[in-house]
């Protein structure tokens, strides 16, 4: 078996790391349901879904809920949770964003957050080819991760000594991920699109609703009401 960074980390992320995403996590589904009109039944995927928490608010709002994790001890938590709710259509697997054990084109709605950033170049390459794979052709794509700031700031600092923490790999990737150009150039690259896009702690990390460049404009985007809090394409 293959080393698990998050072995020794997995039962603190609920503890220090859910608190600062639980407003990014409820405005998802909120998108998902006010902006979006996403429907009860959709089957989503939540790739790098950690312990499960955004999986389990998905699966509560009614959605058909996988969720993947390359770590095992994450994917652990995330059954826990599960587990605590019978009732919950939730489904978690142990799997690789660049190798997923899907079909092509079966889910409505892809969820991935903060999962880019961690990734080596080569690895978050064959997990963008991976995302559009598996969506439909008029999925929505939920993405949230960093942003190169305009300036330096305060959170900026604070979400650097974060990274420092998680490792010295984890540091650099998200280092290349910044250079690169972060979610926009990665958004850009993938053939994705923006419909709605917030920003938070102090425009460093971008929460972007987005759709295949080739459905932009379709019948989809009818339902949309548009506000752009901070990011710009």
């Amino acid at each position: 078996m293959s080393f698990d960074p998050y072995y020794m980390g997995s039962w603190v992320y609920d503890i220090f790391v859910e608190p600062f995403m639980t407003p990014i996590r409820r405005l998802s589904i909120k998108i998902l349901r006010e902006k979006l009109m996403v429907a009860s039944g959709a089957r989503v995927l939540e790739v790098a879904c950690g312990t499960g928490t955004q999986s389990s608010f998905l699966a509560r709002e009614g959605f058909d809920v996988v969720a993947l994790d390359k770590s095992y001890q994450m994917i652990k938590q995330a059954h826990r949770k599960k587990r605590a709710v019978s009732s919950l259509k939730l489904t978690t697997i142990c799997g690789d964003a660049s190798n997923m054990p899907f079909m092509s084109s079966v889910f409505d709605v892809v969820v991935l957050q903060l999962g880019l950033h961690e990734m080596k170049i080569k690895v978050r390459d064959r997990s963008a080819k991976e995302l559009k794979r598996v969506a439909s052709e008029k999925a929505i794509f939920m993405i949230v991760d960093f942003i190169p700031p305009k300036k330096f700031n305060f959170s900026n600092f604070i979400l650097s000594m974060v990274e420092l923490a998680a490792g010295i790999d984890h540091f650099r990737n998200g280092r290349n991920f910044l250079k690169a150009g972060g979610l926009l150039q990665f958004l850009d690259s993938t053939g994705l699109k923006a419909l709605t896009t917030y920003s938070f702690f102090q425009g460093n990390i971008c929460l972007i609703a987005a759709c295949k460049k080739e459905y932009y404009g379709t019948t989809l985007t009818q339902f949309l009401h548009y506000k752009d809090e901070g990011c710009s394409l």
